[in-house]
């Protein structure tokens, strides 16, 4: 699929005579604050827009139709056969037998001719190229862009290089415009600090005249989930604000990628029918927004270009999901140890104080309240560890898997970009990454994470004026944690039933433990439910665990996660990462490690299924199974890994095996004849021949849940065998 057309095309544009005059110094902010250079090349390829679509308007007038034909010559021009036609076909068509509720509105209120064609009626795409779109990742500053926006269109109405038109400014949430409204406030459009920005509700819309000329800039704002086509007493009906189509909307969509067919848009467009719509977000999925994109600051070119930290994505999958055998809630817990093991290294790495950030560890999980939550298994696992109850073969088994699997080699390719995490560089006070990670114990994830020398049972401290709760240890006198939910007193009420494990403070005048959590270097651990996904920003998060937000929400959910914790400040002056060979540079502090529950999850902030081989850097294709990470390399050889077992579990198993008749195991497990024959083979002899198993100091009770893990390991060593043999037929 092509994308971002229409930044191609922008490109190419040079002089654009008096619209260039207009704009002024588009650098500027304010007294203090300058865009940052993509920022500025944003809002000039706004201006190149707006010069291609308004040139003429000056001397002949508005005639919004000869201005589309106008952008459809230039689009056809750039791309021979190009049409936005194809694009629309979900967005306004009525095919046979299949109504589109847009098509339906559009023309049940005339707002754009309807045309009859091939036994089809339908709109024609040229109605619909008055649109541009901002793809710009979440910590880029959309808001800062959209405030030079409006103040560009005062501009260029001021001079008549545009038509007169309201600017309305359209937000899924209130903290996005009231995030907005601080922006303009920091504003100096001019020198003298004149051109200010006033905001008024769409509400106070009917009857108002003010020329564009009159004093302040003047934007109207709304929710735009709260625009229907009826009003009632919550809604606004955008038929009775409609203004003939004159509209310039400004549409942050935010992270709304997964609504984009939604009739609101098409409100949307029909108030700009005759005006312009802006649409910025940070996760486009509708074609027609990839096409008429005019400037691609997403995040992974946002992380190219230094802006933000770099992404490592685990091969360590959480499997909350599955409950009820023993063998899941051990894998569960090693699961939570590995990203305490690694936000342990990170935190013993961070050695220069004015440097960077003191680094957090933040869960966001995708269910709170329901009998088996996310949040109160995550707890348990916590739970135990503060308490002493984590095996110490558990804990060692965790961490061989993160050396063994994660860490090894001596520098491992991060998941966007070109840059690479050296591994055995030493960095970090004279250690590296992996002698800080092997170096790491129980005992040092008490300290580093929970402020203790000692284990002991969780406080939660409730504060009656403030909807959170912090967390200390009973053995420590600092909070070193907190827990940000919708329903948190159904969630205390819930985990803290058993007061063995738990106890309760109560306050009243305790301060928002939030509000300080950018310049507490004590607070450690923030947990946090769906609701929590936006709305602020810090530059603390180095471990993101993204638990239970499924591939159904991944697209919507994952970006808010991962811009929750992106950005990067190494030092006052700085918002990029530092250059290579700076020697106050720490690689940890800028990453951040994402520990997720499935693949598709890892995918959607990757934007692809490749990752690389650790130790050559060769791509590989990740196996999607949660069972098993098994690799393929550039070069086509598998790269196997063994499961883990005591030579006593080994035994046991081996028992529990061959006791079973092949039928039996075909009727419950589904286990072939031909995976039957390979797995007797492998347990044929003593351990230490075997090809699948190596010894650990680690015992499993449940022998049917080792079988469905070995059977899943059976099925893609054979898959890998049957490839490798076809290559060969290939070659041949």
């Amino acid at each position: 699929m092509e994308k971002c057309l229409l930044e191609d095309i922008l490109g190419g544009i040079g002089d654009i005579e008096d619209f260039a005059e207009a704009a002024a110094d588009l650098s500027r902010f304010s007294r203090n604050k300058r865009l940052y250079d993509y920022q500025r090349e944003a809002v000039h390829n706004c201006l190149k827009l707006l010069y291609l679509y308004y040139r003429d308007y000056r001397f002949e007038g508005e005639n919004t139709g000869k201005s589309k034909e106008r952008l459809i010559r230039v689009y056809e021009e750039a791309r021979p056969g190009f049409s936005l036609e194809n694009r629309l076909e979900r967005y306004t068509k009525d095919r046979k037998g299949s109504l589109n509720e847009k098509f339906v509105y559009f023309t049940r209120n005339r707002y754009f001719e309807q045309t009859v064609g091939d036994g089809v009626e339908y709109i024609e795409a040229k109605h619909f190229y008055n649109r541009c779109a901002f793809w710009m990742a979440t910590a880029s500053g959309k808001s800062v862009v959209i405030v030079k926006l409006i103040d560009l269109l005062k501009r260029l109405m001021e001079r008549n290089l545009i038509p007169e038109k309201p600017i309305l400014l359209l937000t899924p949430k209130d903290y996005i415009v009231e995030q907005i409204m601080r922006e303009a406030e920091d504003f100096g459009g001019d020198p003298d600090g004149e051109n200010e920005i006033e905001f008024i509700s769409l509400k106070d819309f009917e009857g108002y005249d003010k020329p564009v000329s009159a004093g302040s800039t003047d934007v109207f704002y709304y929710r735009s989930d709260l625009i229907r086509e009826k009003s009632t007493e919550n809604f606004i009906s955008h038929c009775d604000m409609d203004n003939d189509g004159n509209w310039y909307v400004i549409l942050d969509e935010a992270h709304r990628g997964d609504n984009d067919y939604s009739l609101a848009k098409g409100y949307f467009t029909a108030l700009t029918r005759n005006g312009f719509l802006f649409n910025f977000s940070a996760t486009f999925a509708d074609e027609i927004d990839f096409q008429t994109t005019l400037y691609n600051f997403n995040l992974e070119k946002f992380i190219e270009h230094r802006y933000g930290k770099n992404i490592f994505l685990s091969n360590t999958l959480y499997t909350f999901r599955r409950s009820g055998s023993e063998l899941d809630e051990l894998e569960k817990q090693k699961e939570v140890i590995k990203s305490f093991i690694v936000y342990s290294a990170i935190r013993r790495s961070w050695a220069e104080r004015g440097l960077y950030h003191s680094p957090l560890l933040m869960t966001l999980v995708g269910t709170v309240n329901t009998s088996h939550s996310d949040l109160k298994t995550y707890f348990r696992i916590i739970e135990l560890l503060v308490n002493g109850k984590i095996e110490r073969e558990l804990y060692l088994e965790a961490k061989r898997e993160l050396l063994e699997r994660e860490f090894h080699g001596d520098r491992i390719r991060y998941s966007l970009g070109k840059e690479s995490l050296e591994i055995t560089d030493k960095v970090y006070s004279g250690k590296s990454f992996f002698e800080l990670l092997e170096e790491t114990e129980i005992a040092t994830i008490l300290s580093d994470l929970f402020h203790s020398s000692t284990f002991g049972k969780i406080e939660f401290i409730h504060s009656e004026d403030v909807q959170e709760t912090g967390m200390k240890l009973e053995t420590s006198e600092k909070i070193f944690g907190l827990i940000k939910i919708g329903e948190r007193d159904k969630f205390e009420k819930s985990i803290m039933s058993d007061e063995n494990n738990y106890s309760v403070t109560k306050s009243i005048t305790i301060d928002s433990i939030f509000e300080r959590i950018e310049t507490d270097p004590d607070i450690t651990m923030l947990c946090g439910s769906r609701a929590f996904y936006e709305g602020w920003d810090t530059n603390r998060p180095n471990v993101v665990n993204l638990i239970d937000i499924g591939s159904r929400d991944a697209r919507k959910f994952v970006p808010q996660a991962i811009g929750r914790g992106i950005r990067i400040r190494p030092t006052e002056d700085s918002r990029r990462r530092l250059d290579r060979g700076d020697h106050r540079k720490n690689q940890l502090l800028e990453t951040l490690f994402v520990f997720a529950t499935d693949r598709d999850v890892m995918d959607t902030v990757a934007g692809g299924k490749k990752s690389h081989d650790r130790e050559t850097g060769e791509e590989r294709e990740l196996s999607k199974r949660k069972d098993r990470a098994t690799y393929r390399s550039g070069s086509g050889d598998p790269v196997r890994t063994k499961l883990a077992l005591s030579p006593e579990t080994y035994r046991n198993f081996r028992e529990f095996f061959l006791a079973c008749p092949c039928e039996l195991l075909y009727i419950k497990y589904g286990l072939l004849y031909g995976e039957y024959c390979l797995i007797k083979d492998n347990l044929s002899g003593d351990m230490g021949g075997s090809e699948w198993f190596t010894p650990a100091e680690y015992d499993y009770s449940d022998m049917a849940w080792l079988l469905r893990r070995l059977i899943t390991h059976v099925r893609i060593l054979r898959t890998e065998s049957t490839r490798g043999k076809k290559g060969e037929n290939t070659d041949g």
